[in-house]
């Protein structure tokens, strides 16, 4: 289920948390949400988003707001989320 409004607004995502970068260690530097529909939102760490580093690869219902970069990729400011259990 993906339910995006405009731009800024609050939307609802539904996708599996990946790593997006990693620093020389190996260590993952940033995450991001990628939905059924092959897309890809950067995880934005304020708020509740730094606690989805501990949630990789799990599928999960996410609701924030839906901001773009320069440059054109997105990014989502994460108010909460709800695990997704499959079945």
């Amino acid at each position: 289920m993906i339910t995006k409004k405009k731009e800024g607004a609050l939307s609802i995502l539904e996708g599996v948390v990946l790593p997006s970068k990693w620093d020389k260690e190996g260590r993952v530097m940033r995450i991001s949400l990628n939905t059924q529909d092959e897309n890809e939102y950067i995880i934005d760490y304020s708020g509740k988003g730094k606690e989805l580093l501990n949630h990789l690869r799990k599928r999960i219902e996410v609701e924030g707001k839906i901001l773009q970069r320069i440059g054109g990729s997105f990014y989502i400011k994460v108010n909460g989320y709800n695990f997704i259990n499959e079945v």
